[in-house]
């Protein structure tokens, strides 16, 4: 079929500069010339040489033939051209590629052919806009088999870090969605939840101090999120947290670089995993409260009793 596209495209190139009768296929009979077994393309002119002598000598047979009839032969050849998927959707959940088919098929049935795919377009570009603006962020947890997991499918039977978020985007960021996932992480860091009101109380039992981005699905990062990650991160950098990224692609860490962040993130923050990202969190926060509690001896001592 391809193939035959191309002859005619290229025969009707050249045949408009003489004036030619533009040739012309279609996929239906594309498909009836496959289902026939043509190989060449001189199937093209035995069906030619056959339209002419039933044209001529036979349609007063064709004459009580219904439209039905006509109209099922090219029902048949159509039907061939479509690649039904609906048991590999339905065994992956795919509802909503589903529902969007069914609605297609529908639509072009009762109102036609343009309009059923003007619809489809729409429709398609609705959930487009839908996703992006409802970007996928989840909150991890690992279980006892050392994996990560989304927390909201374990339900309990992954635990968190005391002070640690650790999340994973499954977006590539743009200017699209870079503000709505800005927000998304704050409301994560002050209640711990996505779905939780700004007048909920925080479900954390402390402070975080610590964020782990499992970078793996960012696929891009154009310069308008760069410019709003440097934000976020001056201002996470402000109230003390500290973000670390695992899987990152070296060419989102070279652009970081780029974009003036080497004052704010380091060769230190990227991490090969999530275990490695963790750990050097929770060592990093051993050792400020190791710190802390010396000092605290120290000026202990030194004060008069």
């Amino acid at each position: 079929a391809n193939r035959e596209l191309v002859a005619l495209g290229t025969a009707n190139f050249f045949g408009s500069a003489f004036g030619s009768y533009p040739a012309f296929g279609s996929l239906s009979r594309s498909k009836i010339a496959n289902s026939a077994g043509a190989k060449t393309p001189l199937f093209g002119l035995v069906a030619s040489f056959i339209v002419l002598i039933t044209m001529l000598f036979l349609m007063p047979a064709f004459k009580y033939l219904p439209k039905s009839a006509i109209a099922a032969i090219v029902m048949v050849a159509a039907a061939r051209l479509i690649e039904f998927h609906f048991e590999f959707l339905w065994k992956i959940r795919a509802y909503k590629e589903i529902g969007l088919t069914l609605f297609t098929f529908v639509a072009t049935f009762f109102f036609g052919a343009e309009l059923g795919i003007v619809l489809a377009i729409g429709i398609s570009i609705f959930l487009v806009v839908k996703h992006t603006t409802l970007p996928s962020i989840e909150v991890l947890g690992r279980t006892s088999a050392g994996r990560w997991r989304d927390l909201r499918v374990m339900k309990g039977d992954a635990e968190m870090f005391p002070g640690i978020l650790v999340i994973r985007i499954d977006e590539s960021l743009y200017f699209g969605n870079i503000e709505q996932i800005v927000k998304m992480l704050n409301r994560l860091l002050s209640l711990g939840r996505l779905d939780a009101h700004p007048t909920d109380k925080s479900v954390l039992s402390e402070d975080i101090k610590g964020l782990v981005i499992d970078a793996r699905n960012i696929h891009t990062i154009d310069a308008n999120a760069l410019t709003v990650l440097k934000d976020m991160f001056e201002d996470y950098h402000r109230r003390g947290i500290e973000i670390c990224f695992a899987h990152l692609k070296d060419d989102h860490i070279r652009n970081l670089y780029k974009g003036g962040l080497t004052k704010l993130i380091t060769i230190e923050h990227f991490h090969f995993n999530l275990n490695s990202a963790v750990n050097y969190l929770q060592d990093k926060r051993s050792k400020i409260a190791g710190e802390s509690v010396a000092s605290s001896t120290e000026s202990a001592k030194s004060s008069p009793v």
